[in-house]
């Protein structure tokens, strides 16, 4: 903690919600109080805020969370200017001025776009103002959006190469599955089993849940993030954080800290839904030896892709073990699976690239 120099703070939903008020001024005014210290202290912060649906529901008296995608860009609309106010006046009590940023996952999935966010938000923390991002719900379709505010946070750790992400929500962290419901402290991004002990969310105003923090954690720590779990409800929890006192669930970054470039083959661009399934020889070359995946590992293609396109690498039991740049689109694919440089060159009559994916185009995951 003593190194962390920049700090995403992600707000759930439930934590700024309020039955009676619609929105939880007491919370967001002791979490500014704690942020406008963060910052005394040389520490830049960015803020990831989910509630603008939420809120939508609230100015409207809704209390069941719309199916149809055009209400819900309406209730975000009505929300997202209602959140923005209220962050407004919270924050100019301790002088800190706020910036409105929406972002949809095309931003991320485009690599231009994805460094001119990455460049916007710089300039923004040099200017000395607190972003505060947000899915633009409002255009987003289902199929460019992020899975929720979460993921979206820890993709934006990783751009902006924060050194914490602390994502808030209205629980300690991680629980145990036993009897006795303890507290789990610190956990690894190896750690699947966890898995098992996360639950989704069942708030009708709220998208996402443990799973998907858990989620976006392991996804922060692909980019040497340190993120922690815990209950922003409770006072001066961020300060609590530099205390280390506070109850949490830590994930501590893994070893393995991606380059921007590998970082956004590996998190921030969209897979385009073709996979590629390798034998178990292949695996060990790309996991364990580092190497680019060649056609005669792979068994099988699914779904099809083009050339260029991000597809998802799949072991024989169908778990995913890295993505990846690909060389050919998927009929092609389709006729040189198992086979050798020379066999390729005889069955596409081209001077083709040996490797399906080379390993600079390729993230394992």
């Amino acid at each position: 903690m003593a190194g962390v120099r920049r700090v995403i703070v992600k707000l759930g939903t439930r934590v700024i919600d309020h039955p009676q008020t619609r929105f939880n001024a007491p919370v967001a005014v002791d979490l500014a109080h704690d942020i406008a210290d963060l910052r005394a202290a040389g520490i830049e912060v960015v803020m990831v805020s989910s509630g603008a649906v939420g809120l939508g529901m609230r100015l409207r008296n809704e209390n069941r969370r719309p199916r149809k995608l055009a209400q819900r860009q309406a209730y975000a609309a009505l929300g997202q200017s209602e959140l923005m106010h209220q962050y407004r006046e919270i924050f100019r009590i301790y002088g800190i001025q706020v910036a409105q940023v929406l972002l949809t996952r095309r931003d991320l999935d485009e690599r231009t776009s994805y460094l001119n966010a990455r460049e916007s938000l710089n300039e923004l923390l040099r200017l000395g103002a607190l972003p505060i991002i947000n899915e633009n719900d409002t255009v987003a379709v289902d199929e460019l959006r992020f899975s929720d505010n979460d993921m979206l946070a820890a993709l934006l750790a990783g751009k902006i190469e924060a050194d914490l992400l602390a994502i808030l929500t209205v629980v300690d962290g991680l629980y145990a599955d036993d009897a006795e419901q303890r507290l789990i402290p610190f956990v690894r991004p190896q750690d699947e089993d966890l898995l098992a002990n996360a639950k989704e969310s069942d708030s009708y105003r709220s998208l996402g849940g443990m799973r998907a923090k858990i989620q976006a954690a392991k996804t922060a720590c692909a980019a040497g993030v340190l993120t922690v779990i815990t209950n922003g409800t409770r006072p001066r929890i961020l300060s609590r954080l530099w205390q280390v006192d506070a109850p949490a669930t830590w994930m501590v970054s893994s070893q393995r800290h991606l380059a921007g470039r590998k970082h956004w083959i590996g998190f921030g661009k969209q897979p385009s839904g073709g996979r590629i399934r390798i034998d178990a020889g292949a695996v060990a070359a790309l996991c364990e030896q580092g190497r680019s995946l060649l056609a005669r590992g792979v068994t099988a293609v699914i779904g099809g892709f083009s050339q260029g396109d991000l597809v998802e690498i799949e072991d024989e039991a169908g778990r995913i073990v890295a993505r990846g740049l690909v060389h050919y689109d998927s009929t092609d694919m389709q006729k040189i699976c198992q086979k050798n440089s020379a066999q390729i060159k005889k069955i596409l009559r081209i001077d083709s690239p040996p490797e399906v994916i080379h390993r600079d185009d390729l993230v394992i995951l």
